[in-house]
Parts: structure tokens; C-alpha cells; sequence
């Protein structure tokens, strides 16, 4: 395995700024994360957990599949660490699939419902305060593409 450290601008250029490390791997089998200078040690972390559970980065999988990774990547995470993740963390693993959903044309309503869903599926129990942590990112996103468009 192979951690790459670069400075954030241009982390920022190549990989752009949703994400705060990348995970890929390389013809030969090697895994390699490429993080920003700054990253915090869960960031690193998760990336790493991405490359010890062996998800691959070159298939095409479903958004489904893509939302039990992150999830079981903040599991690996927080059981190394020996803590319990915020709401914060594991609804912001969501984040880039929640814009990409958007800009595909789902409702804010429906990719509610979705992660709403995959978060329970995985044992974790939504409060008042995370659900509505969840529907305000989605709905500053909604309002954002709707100005770009």
C-alpha cells in the first residue's frame, strides 16, 4: 500500500474538492491513497479501511453498494479508533453521492428515503438532530444545482 500526501491545491486541481482522500488501485494490484497535506487521521483512515477491505476502485457498482462501503469503511475506522462516529462523519460520506443523485435528476425528497434507509440497514438509528443535519445538506445542494443550472 502506497499513501501519497499533496499539497491541497493541487489535491484540489486533480481529484477535485468533495473529497478529503482518494483510493485507487493500480494495474498491478497495489493500492494507493492519495490524500491532502492537513487531512485529518479518520480521513486517512477511511481511505485506508477502503484499501483493507479490499473495494476496489474500477468496477462500476450501484449507489447502494457504493453507500454499505463508505459505511463499513466508518465502521473499520471507528473500531480502530475505539470510538462511536458522529453523525457529522458518516452522513458527510454521503455527500458527493447525494450531488451526483442531484444532478441525475432525483428529488431531494427521495435521496432522503435512500440514505435514510441504507444508514438503518446498517444498525445506526437516525436521530431529530441527524435527520435534519441530512435533509439541509440536501436541500442547500438542491438549491445550489438549481442556481447552476
Amino acid at each position: 500500500m502506497k499513501l501519497v500526501r499533496v499539497p491541497r491545491g493541487e489535491f484540489r486541481r486533480k481529484y477535485g474538492g468533495t473529497s478529503g482522500g482518494i483510493h485507487y488501485t493500480t494495474k498491478e494490484g497495489e493500492h494507493v491513497i492519495v490524500f491532502p497535506e492537513g487531512a485529518s487521521t479518520r480521513t486517512r483512515l477511511h481511505e485506508i479501511a477502503h484499501a483493507e477491505l479490499g473495494h476496489e476502485t474500477k468496477e462500476r457498482i450501484s449507489f447502494g453498494e457504493r453507500a454499505r462501503r463508505e459505511l463499513a469503511a466508518d465502521s473499520w475506522v471507528y473500531e480502530k479508533l475505539g470510538k462511536d462516529p458522529s453523525w457529522y462523519e458518516v452522513l458527510g460520506d454521503f455527500a458527493p453521492m447525494v450531488e451526483e443523485l442531484l444532478e441525475m435528476g432525483y428529488t431531494p425528497n427521495r435521496i432522503f428515503n435512500w440514505v435514510k434507509k441504507e444508514v438503518g440497514d446498517a444498525g445506526y438509528i437516525m436521530d431529530d438532530d441527524a435527520k435534519s443535519f441530512l435533509w439541509n445538506h440536501i436541500r442547500t445542494s438542491y438549491e445550489g444545482l438549481k442556481k447552476r443550472r
